[in-house]
């Protein structure tokens, strides 16, 4: 324990003396990064495209990409590119840390000679085992890792949410997760030994990292623990200082609160920014003290006052410029806030707090839920008939392992599907229409294609909805184009949209009247040409609450969601009367 106290004292110490070089450290870090490498990066991306002949990737067109020569060169290169960024911001961290727990005088440039010599090990295959080991272990630890290229990595919750969809799912995740974050602890000293010993390849410093983590690993983790505890701390703290004042504001001269919460916000952003950059530097330095067992050494202050002193003037001046102009967007964007959102909620496979996914009881908790719009998936039985479910087989919730296009409906709609402690039956399309409209509630119908359908099935889809007076009523939507496109020339009324899990770049003409895109890929971009080709955007799977908040702000059309009493809670508190301290707590919610 007396260790453990004795280097947390030590790392405070050093993030004291060694300030200024990090302010300088990690402003030339973000300027590289935004005006070189994410350049770089767009203009490889936008050539592969052009050349390939490629608009958008999709989940379709990726594909395509990966089986291209050309292509998977362009991303051979956007990928080394990243990883020997990602080696320069850690490495130039980490020896920094090494130099300064040593108390050797350094300069940038012996420290970018040192880093130098060692780029040679990038171009061999060893880059790919650096990529996977990233692409593994970032998504899981990237919270931690002073990286920020890849601090916005993660899983995509829609596959999060398909696998907690079930037992062996739920159990296979958080198995998965205990296994990489094992790996991960274990392989934590692999940069440092990497960076530090000049002679040492990425194979010799994985190996060094899992021998040497065997014994420390209990200890690093505390570390990290008592880091992590003490900063988040510290900025609750901070925060409950910067926010008091706009509070007392409010209370008593509320005139005064729009303006006050302009710089209160600028002040919590930058407090949080702050923050996690400490938090970086102190796992920088922790790493590196109990890689190198450097305890003892004093911290020798290396740089010429002159010098110091003009970092210090520049920053403040850039701290002060930086200061108004953010408060001024501030000022402006909380001015603007939307007080009654237009996006409609949409229960995804019905409400799954109220009954098995997609099955009458669910989609009549959807409605006692206020949800406007249920989400359903539909697939063409073996005898050309329409039944609601999702799979491509029944094990999941029945258990068996039939495959739907193998069933008639009448053995689907007599199956039992059991989740979460609810029982029912599998719902025909039909009687999904019927309850829809005695319950009045419209529907997000998903087209599932499996290749075994009747040449017709568009038109008996189509007659159903015409049975139902329905086909200017609900939206039908499908991640397979063709088939959209050919509804739509079938029958113009119905609303049609594309399903995209992934999209980046110049969406594909179509007639469609709307697409639904995954909620990673709803980028202003995005968002700007639905609204260019008016057309109406829905945006999946959104659980979050700081996510609703989020794509309420932006008024998409729609959020398909698990919890459609959740979203509806939080978009009824979108209105004029909520204080500006809860809209920059909502706003802070949404950007971190």
């Amino acid at each position: 324990m007396d260790r453990i106290k004795r280097v947390i004292q030590l790392i405070f110490r050093n993030l004291y003396y060694y300030r200024v070089d990090y302010i300088r450290t990690f402003a030339i870090l973000r300027i590289v990064q935004a005006f070189i490498l994410l350049p770089i990066i767009w203009l490889v991306t936008a050539v592969v495209m052009d050349i390939t002949g490629v608009q958008v990737i999709t989940q379709d067109s990726i594909l395509y990409l990966l089986t291209n020569p050309f292509a998977l060169f362009g991303i051979g290169i956007i990928l080394f590119i990243g990883i020997v960024f990602i080696y320069y911001e850690l490495g130039f961290l980490i020896l920094l840390a090494y130099y300064q727990q040593r108390g050797i005088p350094y300069t940038w440039k012996e420290l970018l000679k040192r880093l130098n010599q060692k780029v040679v090990y990038f171009i061999s295959l060893q880059t790919l085992l650096i990529a996977v080991y990233l692409l593994l272990l970032i998504p899981l630890i990237s919270s931690f890792l002073p990286v920020s290229l890849i601090q916005n990595i993660n899983i995509p919750s829609f596959i999060i949410d398909e696998l907690l969809n079930s037992r062996n799912g739920t159990f296979l995740y958080v198995v998965l997760i205990i296994i990489l974050s094992f790996i991960g602890l274990r392989f934590i000293f692999t940069w440092p030994f990497f960076t530090v010993y000049q002679e040492v390849s990425i194979v010799e410093a994985l190996k060094m990292s899992w021998q040497f983590s065997k014994r420390k690993l209990i200890e690093t983790v505390g570390m990290i623990g008592v880091i992590v505890i003490v900063n988040i701390t510290l900025l609750l703290f901070a925060l409950f200082i910067v926010l008091t004042p706009l509070f007392i504001i409010e209370r008593f001269k509320p005139s005064w609160g729009l303006v006050t919460a302009s710089f209160t916000m600028t002040l919590a952003q930058g407090v949080i920014i702050l923050f996690f950059t400490i938090l970086q530097v102190l796992f920088t330095q922790l790493i590196v003290m109990v890689a190198f067992q450097l305890t003892r050494h004093k911290p020798l202050i290396i740089q010429e006052e002159p010098f110091r002193l003009t970092i210090r003037q520049w920053s403040f001046l850039i701290a002060v410029y930086a200061f108004f102009l953010v408060s001024g967007i501030n000022y402006i964007n909380l001015g603007k806030t939307i007080y009654e959102p237009d996006t409609n909620i949409v229960s995804h496979r019905g409400f799954m707090d109220g009954g098995v996914e997609n099955t009458l009881s669910a989609i009549e908790a959807a409605k006692e839920a206020d949800a406007d719009l249920v989400e359903i998936d539909i697939q063409q039985t073996k005898d050309g008939e329409f039944v609601v479910y999702h799979d491509k087989t029944l094990s999941r919730l029945s258990g068996e392992d039939d495959i739907i296009y193998d069933l008639t409906l009448n053995e689907l709609v007599t199956t039992t599907v059991l989740a979460d402690g609810f029982s029912d039956t599998i719902a025909s399309f039909e009687e999904v229409l019927e309850m829809s409209h005695d319950l009045n509630i419209k529907l997000l119908i998903e087209l599932k294609t499996h290749g075994f359908e009747t040449e017709d099935f568009l038109q008996r889809f189509v007659d159903l909805l015409d049975e139902y007076d329905a086909l200017d009523y609900h939206y039908v939507q499908s991640p397979d184009l063709p088939t959209m496109e050919l509804l739509e020339e079938l029958e113009p009324r119905v609303h049609t949209g594309h399903v995209y899990s992934i999209a980046y770049g110049k969406l594909p003409e179509s007639n469609a009247d709307f697409i639904s895109v995954e909620q990673s890929f709803a980028t202003k971009n995005i968002q700007q040409q639905v609204v260019d080709r008016d057309m109406e955007l829905f945006v999946w799977t959104i659980n979050d609450e700081s996510d609703m908040q989020k794509f309420y702000e932006k008024n998409v059309n729609g959020v398909i969601t698990d919890h459609p009493d959740e979203a509806l809670s939080i978009r009824e508190k979108f209105d004029e009367k909520q204080n500006f301290l809860q809209r920059i707590l909502n706003k802070i919610k949404i950007i971190y």
